[in-house]
């Protein structure tokens, strides 16, 4: 198997079915979907029903609601891929995403994951925005210390670096793939193809921006942890910079909060 897709699904019921076919749709075929259901209700039983003897989807069952970050690494155990890829229960994966993304792995062997742009949409479905990434490796190292370089539905990774760091930190409840990143990043490269390789779902009361202050507030944590590896040149100027522009984002964060 060359592809895993790995899925944490907690009562998606709207989106799901969307989500789960633009994988196997993938112009790419030889891929898996390990999906885990995070311990919801009995209608997604039923929805998922209709895959459980799909040769390429293999469905775990929690028997307690364990969280997005304890799932996917559940998930990731299970996969067989050589390269791991993510995608959420709502979001939609284009066509040729996996093609791209094999492609570039295989002929950048310096690479240990690589990400790209979103086109954004609504709860119906409708494209609204777009989102635009990094694209240049260098900037996205320098970057990272202050903002996620990453749409982490986008991103394809090599199995065994995601293996090697024990998959995602479970004390993460919220900005667990950026944590990752920013240890990653350390030792390996990182890209962005630049083409949009995902629908990316916006809708109200989505993990982004019910968390976004413990976002901000995870990602000071990581830079002030990291300070007693200070490294010369721009490393510093970069840890500065990530202090001041999330310290900012704080401000207005909290002051948006105590006003309303």
């Amino acid at each position: 198997m060359k592809v895993s897709y790995i899925m944490s699904v907690y009562n998606e019921y709207e989106y799901i079915v969307a989500s789960i076919e633009s994988i196997l749709g993938q112009t790419y075929t030889d891929i898996e979907l390990v999906l885990v259901d995070d311990s919801s209700s009995s209608r997604m039983n039923q929805i998922l029903s209709i895959y459980n003897n799909h040769p390429k989807i293999k469905i775990i069952k929690n028997d307690r609601n364990i969280g997005l970050t304890a799932s996917l690494n559940k998930a990731l155990k299970l996969a067989t891929g050589e390269y791991v890829a993510r995608l959420d229960a709502d979001d939609i994966s284009l066509a040729n995403r996996t093609e791209l993304q094999v492609n570039f792995l295989d002929s950048n062997v310096e690479f240990a994951m690589v990400g790209g742009d979103a086109i954004l949409i609504d709860e119906n479905g409708n494209e609204i925005g777009y989102r635009k990434t990094e694209n240049d490796p260098i900037k996205i190292k320098q970057k990272i210390y202050f903002k996620n370089m990453f749409i982490h539905p986008s991103v394809m990774i090599r199995r065994k670096v995601l293996e090697e760091f024990s998959g995602y930190n479970e004390s993460k409840k919220v900005s667990q793939d950026y944590d990752l990143w920013f240890k990653l990043l350390k030792k390996y490269n990182g890209a962005n193809l630049d083409t949009p390789l995902i629908k990316y779902r916006v809708r109200e009361g989505s993990v982004t921006g019910r968390n976004n202050l413990h976002q901000r507030m995870n990602a000071l944590s990581m830079i002030s942890n990291d300070l007693i590896r200070l490294k010369p040149g721009w490393v510093i100027q970069s840890y500065f910079w990530g202090c001041a522009n999330i310290l900012k984002s704080l401000t207005k964060i909290i002051l948006i909060k105590f006003t309303k």
